[in-house]
């Protein structure tokens, strides 16, 4: 436990840019348009079974 009017500096998150199926299904629907055009223009992978050890690899029309 740090000690009071310790100033203890910690790393901060790094941006998430691999996600789950299921992760997604949390998200607000602002936050989950973001997340998707993301995940079509290549910046963000979508992972998918959890048997697949790749990202799905998404085809574009």
């Amino acid at each position: 436990m740090a000690h009071k009017g310790s100033s203890r500096r910690t790393a901060s998150k790094g941006r998430k840019d691999i996600w789950h199926l299921y992760g997604l299904q949390a998200l607000v629907p602002a936050k989950f348009i973001r997340v998707v055009n993301g995940i079509l223009n290549g910046r963000q992978a979508l992972i998918g079974h959890p048997e697949r050890r790749e990202p799905l690899k998404l085809r574009k029309r």
